[in-house]
C-alpha cells in the first residue's frame, strides 16, 4: 500500500511539474512529409493532420499552447515525440499544427510555449494584441526597409497629375492583415487605445485605418498613434481599397 501511494505521488508531482514550468521562447520548425506514418516517441505513428509535436524534456501527453510572434497565430498541441535535434530548435510541430500557425511557407517561426491542463479549453493567449502589434511594427520595418533601397529611374511615357489636384491625404492605414482574427484584435486594440477606426477588406487582405478631417488632424493622429506604439503608418490620399467591413460588431 505504501509504494502504491509513494507512486501515486511521484505521478502526480511529475504533472504538477509539467504545468509549473513557465513559458518557453524559440524557433519552431514542422515536420517534413517524408515522416508520414514513421513511429514517434510515444509509440503512435506521425500523422500530419492530427496536432502533435516533438520536445526533447517535456513529458510525453503533454498539451501545449503555441502562439506565432511573427503573426500572433495559435494552437494548441500534444507532445507524442522527442526532439528537434537541430541546434537552435525549441520544437517541432506537424504539419497541421504549421498550417494553423502560419509558418508554411517560411518553414520556421519565432513561438512561445506553455503547457496546459487536459481539461482546460484552450483560449487566446492573454497577450495577443500587443504580440499582433509588435509583429505588424516589424513588418512594416521590413517594408521601409525594402521602400528605401534605390530603385532605376524610369521616364514616364505620359503627364504625371500634379500633387495640387490630389485630394487631401486623410486617410492613415495603421494595418493590414491576412488572417481576419487578428484583424478584429487589433481593430478592438484601436478602439480600446481611443481611436475610431476603419476595416476595408479585399483579397483577403483586411485593412485597418483612420481618417482624419483635416492636415492637423492628420498630423495629430500620427503623434497620438505613435505616443500608443504604431510608429509605422502609411497616410493617403484615399482610403484603402476593398468593401467596408464593420469589425466593431464582432
Amino acid at each position: 500500500m505504501k509504494v502504491m501511494i509513494l507512486a501515486a505521488v511521484a505521478l502526480l508531482l511529475s504533472a504538477m511539474s509539467a504545468f509549473a514550468q513557465s513559458s518557453e521562447t524559440g524557433i519552431a520548425s514542422y515536420y517534413g512529409d517524408q515522416f508520414d506514418g514513421h513511429l514517434t516517441a510515444s509509440g503512435q505513428p506521425y500523422d500530419p493532420n492530427a496536432f502533435t509535436a516533438a520536445h526533447r524534456t517535456l513529458r510525453l501527453g503533454v498539451r501545449l499552447e503555441v502562439v506565432n510572434l511573427d503573426n500572433g497565430k495559435w494552437t494548441v498541441v500534444t507532445v507524442n515525440d522527442r526532439g528537434p535535434y537541430v541546434k537552435g530548435r525549441l520544437i517541432d510541430v506537424s504539419k497541421a499544427a504549421a498550417e494553423k500557425l502560419g509558418m508554411i511557407a517560411a518553414g520556421t517561426a519565432r513561438v512561445r510555449i506553455w503547457p496546459i491542463p487536459l481539461d482546460e479549453t484552450p483560449e487566446p493567449p492573454a497577450d495577443l494584441a500587443q504580440i499582433i502589434k509588435a509583429a505588424q511594427a516589424r513588418e512594416h520595418k521590413k517594408e521601409k526597409a525594402v521602400a528605401s533601397v534605390p530603385t532605376a529611374t524610369v521616364t514616364p511615357t505620359a503627364t504625371a497629375t500634379p500633387v495640387s489636384t490630389l485630394p487631401p491625404a486623410r486617410f492613415i492605414q495603421v494595418g493590414a492583415f491576412q488572417s481576419t482574427d487578428n484583424a478584429k484584435v487589433f481593430f478592438k486594440l484601436l478602439v480600446q487605445e481611443g481611436f475610431t477606426p476603419k476595416a476595408r477588406v479585399q483579397n483577403g487582405m483586411n485593412r485597418i485605418y483612420l481618417e482624419a478631417a483635416s492636415d492637423d488632424a492628420v498630423k495629430s493622429l500620427v503623434q497620438s498613434l505613435e505616443q500608443q506604439g504604431h510608429p509605422q503608418v502609411l497616410v493617403m490620399h484615399e482610403a484603402p481599397p476593398g468593401n467596408d467591413e464593420n469589425f466593431s460588431s464582432n
